[in-house]
């Protein structure tokens, strides 16, 4: 299939495999094996707790895990092969998978427009809102004074900024890096870590 500007990823799961099925925004659905590409710096993908980490990007330009490591776009819509399967997309690895019970705990300040976010499941992810701000709202995002403004709603299922800009719980969640695990006493005595 040949790549354009245009293609996005619209959503992906793995499947039992540890291939990548991509979504994508013209309706292909493909699959991806990262095996040929896990050399170097992306051996990390060899540990298959670290490969289900994988989220989305800013506006499904690529899939990226915690640490700098991604795929764009281009690479993973070319070297992917079309899979034309009925069956419904499959998951995201367990801790990339938003549920209404994952609820916004805190927020802190990071650079470059970086916002982490404290879950109510214990998981701490660094949401790059510049990332996926619109070619209009960009400038904003990297301005540490209005990014300090966001606030998180009463619900705890978003974040808002004064001037209506806001991100959802869901985008938040499975759009972020995964930096850390901070388990609460609620965790602990559910016996919810291993």
């Amino acid at each position: 299939m040949e790549w354009h500007l245009d293609k996005k990823i619209i959503d992906f799961g793995f499947d039992d495999e540890d291939t990548i099925v991509i979504d994508w925004n013209d309706g292909r659905r493909s699959a991806f094996d990262p095996y040929p590409y896990m050399k170097g710096a992306m051996e990390k993908l060899l540990d298959e707790d670290y490969l289900k980490l994988a989220y989305l990007t800013g506006y499904g330009r690529g899939i990226a895990w915690p640490g700098n490591l991604d795929f764009g776009v281009q690479l993973l819509y070319e070297a992917s092969v079309t899979d034309n399967s009925e069956a419904p997309l499959p998951p995201r690895g367990p801790h990339m998978r938003w549920s209404p019970e994952a609820l916004i705990v805190r927020l802190k300040f990071a650079e470059n427009g970086k916002i982490l976010v404290d879950w109510s499941d214990g998981t701490v992810r660094e949401f790059d809102a510049w990332n996926h701000a619109s070619d209009d709202d960009i400038e904003k995002f990297v301005d540490p004074t209005y990014l300090a403004q966001a606030r998180v709603t009463p619900e705890r299922d978003a974040i808002v900024w004064p001037d209506g800009e806001h991100f959802d719980a869901k985008t938040l969640y499975e759009r972020s890096a995964v930096v850390g695990f901070e388990p609460s006493a609620k965790h602990l005595a559910r016996g919810a870590l291993r």
